[in-house]
Order: C-alpha cells, then structure tokens, then sequence
C-alpha cells in the first residue's frame, strides 16, 4: 500500500496502470472504515498521500454530505439550475446516434474505449475513476435529453458497478451533468456550458486497445467451459449473458436454426408463419427493459391487430377486448429475437444430444451415436421439460423435479389464402372448438401480406386424441374449424398452401415455482418456460435465473479454491438485474 499511496499523485489517472486503491466496493459494503483508510494514509504522507486525502475526505465527504441533504440526490433536477437551464436550451442538437439500452449495456457501440469501460463494468463489476467521467460524459450525445441520459448511466452504474448505489456514485454522475463544476464557455453542441469531455481525446492519452485487453482479463485461464443445450429463447440468453462475463461457451442445437417455440416456417412464394409463440406481453420490468431496447433496434414492434374472443358473448368479447395486454412480436418473424440473441454466439446446429455423462469433475456431452461432443466444466440443459429429464439422469434431483412439471402437446395449422377472410379482427381466442387460437400472420408488422396467411392452433384436448393423425387430415380438419368458427363459408376459403406441424412439448401445465434448477455440487442446471412460467417472458426470466446461478457458482468456487484472491472485486458477484 505505501509504495502505491506514494505514487498515486502520478499513476492515479492512468487507467493501465495500478495507480488506484480500488477500495470504492469495501467501502461501500462497510467492509473498512474510512476512518481507519485516512489514518494509515497520513501516516505515509506525501504528495500521493495529500492528493488521496483529498479524494478521500473532501470529494468523497462533499457527495455523502449532497446526498444526505438533498433528497432529491437521485433526479436531474439536482444540479445546479444554470446546468438545467443550458443542457435544456441545447436538447434540440443533433445526435450522432442513439444506441439503444442492449447496446450500451453489452458495450457493443463500437466506440472502442467507451465499450472497453462498460466491459470493466459488465465483467469486472468496476471502472476507473478517471474513465467513469468519460463513460459518464458519453450519455448526453447518446440519448435524447439530459433526464434520459442521468436515468441510464444510473442505471448501468448501479447495475453492475460493485459500489453503485454509493453516494460517491451519485456524486461522480451528476458531475458529469454539471455538479460541484462551473461553466465552461464558450457553449459546445449538446452540452452547452457543461464541462465536455470528449472520448478521442482520452482515447488519445489511453490506448483503447490496450485497455480494452485490461478490461476483458480473464480471472482464471482458461475460464470454465459451459454447454448449453438447446438454442430456444431461455437457452440463449443464458448463454449469451454467460459469454458476455467471460465464460467460454458452446450451443447445441437439433435443428437448422435458432428460437425453438419461437420458429419461423418460411414458404417458397407465400412467405412466412409463426407457427409457435404467436406474440408476447411483458409484465416483468426486467423483461421490459430488453423488449423497449429490441424496440429502438427495430427487432421487436408492437402488433396492434385486433384481438377477438369468439364462442362467448358479444358483452365477454368486448370486456377482453379492453382487458388486452399490449402485445409484441419480432420483425420480420418471431425467430427474429433468437436470430439477435444469437448473434455472436459459438453455436453447432444440427446437432442432437443423446446424453451428458458425469466426469470426475465435470461433464462429457455425447451425441445419439455416443460420440463424445465434447468435455465441460458446466452444463446448462435448456429444453422442454419431458426432454430435460432424459438429459438430467446423472443429475437425479433436478430430473425428478422436471419429472413432475407435464407439457401439453398441439397441432399448429399454417394456411394462405387466395383471397382475404372477411373478418373484423386479426386474432382471436376460439371457445367450445378444437380450436384454441386464430391468427392473420400477415396482419403483422413486418410480414408480406399476398397472400393472406393465417396460424390455426388445436386446443389441447382436441391435440391428444389426434396426435398419431397424418398432417394433411389435420390440416383439413381444422382448417374447416377455423371456418366453422369464424362463420365464413367453407367454399370461400381458397387454400393456395396449407399444412401442419405437430409441437409435441408446446405448453407447459404446471410451471414450476423456481425460476430455474441448478445443482450446485454437479454444476448443472436447467432452465425453460417449464419453470419461469409459461410464456416467452417466462423463458427469458428463467434463462438468466440460470446464468446468475451459474456465475454465482464459479465465483464461490475460485474464492474457496484460491484463483481469486480476496483483494479482486469480481463482477460475477453482482445481481444481473
């Protein structure tokens, strides 16, 4: 500590240089006192010792003292009014652009040294004090007004910062909007008179490659190798999440591409069908705030079709109908989504996996012919849960819990149409039919609408009793159900392209009360809408349940194994949401 107190004065600045005391986190878990900090540090006196005091005990005290007195310490309107009144006078100038929240959060905006410190953040659950004025700084070119900007750089601090939520964070935030500073003339685009700081000129002092290596170090080498096992939506954002901190991860998948339930069929000159998830409503503030992001990235959009109930009465239709959730699909089809999770991800396609065997300390994933696919340190099972329980056989606890959540099965009908069905509404739940839902799919953003093409799915009940039928009956018979529901004659349905396509594991009767399982002494989990609940929110939430289970895990682990030391704040300690 006293040779780096020493040179402190000189080294503090350099972000590639240990010329801090990284004690931000301690600190603010109350782990060591201040007190005790200020004492042993005018022991060793000098210049390094001065400047350090002073950070200390003037601008560390001076945010604390802000923050206790001013209860409004977490809102824009803290800073001083001659700040408000000149960021407001310039929110009209241009942006250069205006990355949406996945962007930023992932530091995927290809500013290399701003994306390098977000890394610091995302993996290491820190960042530079001289670079967070800069990361700060960035904010106000990145989004629409300075309310917005101060609302996401809290949020990305105090989501991944070890020590966010401080005072001291509070305190360092709002000056990057003017706080504890003065006026800098004469006004600067988008700033106006608050002190700028631009990123090519700190890229200039710090090279941002070198930097970025700094930022992306590894904690242990190599990093713990996890397979993942179905490329649905859980599945993906566990391990994109998982990738994301550093872990060295691999997919398998059965099929040719991404999304699972969230398929998208496409038809040589009739174009496309949802044949699985139709659509997806948030209740989940966690969830919301990745589909607002999907939505600034044109990814997701909202679907304003018309919702019907039909088999009820007009006065139940009209209730449900002002009872409908927002509703949400993917452009150009509902694999959209997994396509974007999945987009820089080390995925083998067409691969089925027969079976994961036990090692002396880990796993070895096979596939049907018992040829080994490789060996894992951990293994992520993201399947239906009737699939997940023949996977999880050297894992008996969690497989008789997945034993005991049933998934329901059902026909799915995709048909086009020469001419349009002359009904008011793009959707509709169907009751007292074999029917459960219909869907214009071309009624949706995003989707060529010639021809007309519509999703019919059985109910479960009818599904059962049909499910050794051959697809062309089924699609005929449903396809005169979706007529007989609708109320349109039969003879004016004029099929250009119809067929069939049976989800064996569609729905989930019982979901699960954990979000996700995970045996810690095996390290292996599973994850799916069988246990976050059953809808596409569900998935998603169970998904990254498991990525936090798994990076807890790997972080007990190197703490008791003694491949991080205690002195070595990790991000992998952090909550993900």
């Amino acid at each position: 500590m006293k040779s780096g107190l020493r040179r402190y004065a000189s080294d503090r600045n350099n972000a590639l240089l240990s010329g801090v005391s990284r004690m931000s986190a301690y600190l603010h878990f109350g782990m060591v006192s201040p007190l005790r900090i200020a004492r042993e540090a005018a022991d060793v006196g000098g210049k390094g010792a001065e400047k350090y005091l002073d950070e200390l005990l003037v601008w560390r005290e001076l945010a604390y003292s802000f923050c206790f007195y001013r209860e409004d310490h977490d809102q824009l309107m803290a800073v001083p009014s001659w700040a408000l009144e000149s960021l407001s006078n310039h929110e009209s100038d241009a942006r250069p652009q205006l990355p949406a929240w996945e962007t930023l959060a992932r530091g995927r905006t290809n500013v290399a040294l701003w994306d390098a410190a977000q890394h610091s953040l995302l993996i290491h659950g820190e960042l530079h004090n001289n670079v967070r004025m800069t990361w700060g700084k960035a904010f106000l070119s990145w989004t629409s007004d300075a309310a917005s900007a101060f609302r996401l750089m809290t949020d990305l601090n105090h989501r991944y910062a070890l020590d966010g939520r401080d005072p001291a964070s509070y305190g360092g935030l709002l000056w990057c909007l003017g706080q504890f500073d003065r006026p800098f003339q004469p006004p600067q685009p988008v700033f106006g008179t608050v002190r700028t700081r631009p990123i090519d000129a700190h890229a200039s002092r710090l090279d941002p490659e070198s930097y970025s290596s700094h930022c992306t170090r590894r904690y242990v080498d190599p990093m713990p190798r996890v397979a993942v096992i179905g490329a649905g939506l859980s599945g993906l954002i566990c391990a994109r999440t998982l990738s994301d901190h550093g872990f060295d991860v691999t997919v398998f998948e059965k099929s040719r591409g991404v999304g699972g339930r969230m398929s998208t069929r496409r038809v040589e000159d009739v174009g496309s069908f949802d044949h699985g998830a139709q659509y997806f409503t948030v209740r989940d503030e966690r969830f919301r705030r990745y589909v607002q992001s999907w939505v600034d990235d044109q990814v997701v959009e909202l679907w304003a079709g018309k919702i019907a109930v039909l088999g009820r009465s007009e006065s139940e239709n009209q209730k449900a109908e002002k009872q409908s959730p927002e509703r949400f699909v993917a452009r150009p089809g509902m694999n959209q989504i997994g396509k974007h999770l999945a987009s820089d991800l080390q995925i083998r396609f067409q691969m089925r996996v027969g079976a994961i065997n036990r090692l002396r300390d880990g796993w070895s994933v096979v596939d049907e012919s018992g040829s080994e696919l490789g060996q894992f340190d951990t293994v992520v099972v993201s399947a239906p849960a009737g699939q997940a329980v023949d996977l999880l056989k050297e894992a008996p606890s969690l497989a008789e819990v997945a034993a005991a959540c049933q998934m329901q099965p059902s026909w799915a009908v995709m048909l086009a149409v020469k001419d349009s069905i002359p009904v008011e509404f793009d959707g509709a739940f169907v009751h007292n039919s074999p029917l459960s839902w219909i869907a214009r799919n071309s009624s949706k953003p995003g989707r060529t609408r010639d021809p007309e093409k519509w999703v019919l799915h059985a109910n479960v009940e009818w599904t059962r009793g049909q499910e050794s039928t051959d697809r062309e009956t089924v699609a005929t018979a449903l396809i005169e159900e979706f007529a007989r529901a609708t109320g349109v004659l039969s003879s004016q349905i004029f099929p250009v392209y119809s067929t069939a396509h049976f989800w064996r594991y569609a729905i989930p009767s019982s979901p699960l009360d954990q979000k996700c399982l995970f045996d810690d002494a095996l390290s292996i989990g599973a994850c799916g809408d069988w246990c976050g609940g059953p809808r596409v929110e569900g998935a998603f939430l169970s998904g990254s349940a498991l990525a936090g289970r798994v990076m807890g895990h790997w972080n007990d682990r190197w703490q008791v194994a003694g491949a991080v030391s205690p002195d070595e704040p990790t991000g992998h300690q952090l909550k993900l949401f």
